[in-house]
């Protein structure tokens, strides 16, 4: 797979990672692509398929979120997903990790070291 496009799908109402990492991962072999809805990460089959990355930035709109965080703890994805969370989410890691997400960052993390994460999270 190291030589295939790789997507990485981010939620956020405020674009913030989404220009991030556009910057930092311009010339790599990933399509960074935006959507102002949780729900519509995975409204697309090939989400499964593909073997995408989901980032979602969890206080955009936390309870969007929880629906959609459902939806993959019941479709049983094992695919990668990513969490932005304040410091006030903090307390919640590990009730989103029984919801399968595999990371969760504090939303003080740069745009190199998320970069980093993504890129590793591809291999």
């Amino acid at each position: 797979m190291g030589f295939l496009k790789r997507t990485i799908r981010v939620f956020e109402r405020n674009p913030r990672w989404f220009p991030e990492l556009q910057r930092q991962l311009s010339g790599e072999m990933f399509e960074i692509r935006l959507s102002y809805s949780a729900g519509d990460i995975f409204q697309r089959e090939s989400f499964i398929r593909d073997n995408e990355i989901a980032l979602f930035e969890f206080h955009s709109a936390p309870a969007d979120c929880l629906q959609t965080f459902r939806k993959i703890l019941e479709q049983n994805i094992k695919q990668p997903v990513i969490v932005i969370h304040s410091e006030e989410d903090f307390f919640l890691e590990w009730s989103l990790r029984e919801l399968g997400i595999t990371h969760f960052l504090p939303d003080k993390i740069t745009g190199k070291e998320l970069a980093h994460i993504c890129r590793w999270m591809s291999r």
